[in-house]
């Protein structure tokens, strides 16, 4: 499992530069996280077990409002899909805003090499 070294922060309600920085000095020093291959900012624990040895030493509440800091985190930051729009290439080059549910909604589609109708309208 990875994490985003901002959901920690926001976890810990301190500041994301910070804890950043320790993430990455403790997976340097390869000390129970590393760094996700590809994903800038974002660490796994090196084995499971120091996972779970994690979490099972927190106090159950402290556990609970862990989970608390991160959920009003993860809501603030969501992206409700009827909002999002993305830039998608049209048939001539160009890019067209598109809501995001809609492309979504396309690729989860096969189509031909033709340009789906409506997505450009």
């Amino acid at each position: 499992m990875n994490l985003s070294a901002e959901a920690v922060a926001a976890a810990l309600a301190v500041d994301s530069v910070e804890v950043e920085a320790c993430c990455e000095n403790l997976a340097h020093l390869r000390h129970f996280i590393q760094a996700a291959a590809g994903e800038p900012g974002r660490y796994g624990f090196r084995h499971a077990l120091y996972q779970k040895y994690a979490y099972d030493h927190l106090p159950p509440l402290q556990q609970a409002g862990l989970h608390l800091c991160v959920g009003e985190w993860l809501e603030s930051t969501r992206t409700r899909p009827e909002e999002a729009v993305v830039k998608a290439p049209s048939p001539e080059g160009e890019g067209v805003d598109v809501p995001n549910f809609e492309v979504r909604k396309i690729l989860a589609t096969p189509f031909a090499d033709d340009w789906p109708s409506g997505v450009d309208e």
